[in-house]
């Protein structure tokens, strides 16, 4: 909620003093600080987040008609390449977190936290696998998905249809072109 209405933690307490329908569905009979909030989020265990997830997903059930996957590093640490490149490590350990959203609801349907530089695509086939009981008619990605595994398994294993950029290397993509030019000709 915090993310989707872009407001603070302190926001948050100050809607949900004003909102009864909320505090009654979370079964709130007096509101937390909004640092118990904060602190709360900074502790919980990855198990415990999917736990959450996992019960709200059961709570609103979804009817998937497009689903969306990326992943993005976090780090907390400011250090410049320079710096970095002193220290004789030029690159930094950072927690890689991957997601799978319903577009629509904006619901978190999968959720994966690694250590360290992954590629997107080590992700991948287990999160696509988990979408599979929302059956997602389209499932989106970004160009790092752009492999035939992945398209196999969004296509067979899924049923759904892949919504992914050619890279510029792909196999598929001078394929294509090939087959586009003997149209022309």
């Amino acid at each position: 909620m915090k993310t989707y209405l872009k407001t603070t933690y302190r926001e948050i307490i100050e809607i949900l003093d004003v909102s009864d329908k909320i505090t009654k569905y979370l079964k709130l009979n007096k509101l937390p600080h909004y640092t118990t909030i904060q602190k709360f989020f900074v502790r919980m265990l990855d198990t415990k987040l999917k736990d959450l997830n996992k019960l709200l997903l059961f709570i609103q059930p979804i009817d998937c008609e497009l689903a969306a996957m990326d992943g993005t590093g976090h780090t907390s640490d400011y250090a410049d390449h320079y710096y970095a490149k002193i220290r004789g490590k030029c690159r930094k350990s950072y927690i890689k977190n991957h997601i799978a959203i319903d577009v629509d609801t904006r619901m978190i349907l999968n959720y994966a936290a690694n250590r360290g530089p992954k590629y997107d695509t080590q992700f991948a086939i287990a999160s696509i696998r988990q979408l599979k009981p929302y059956k997602p008619h389209y499932i989106l990605a970004d160009r790092a998905y752009d492999t035939e595994p992945i398209r196999k398994c969004m296509n067979e294993e899924v049923g759904a249809f892949d919504q992914i950029p050619l890279k510029k290397t792909s196999k598929n993509r001078t394929l294509q072109t090939k087959q586009f030019n003997n149209l022309l000709a």
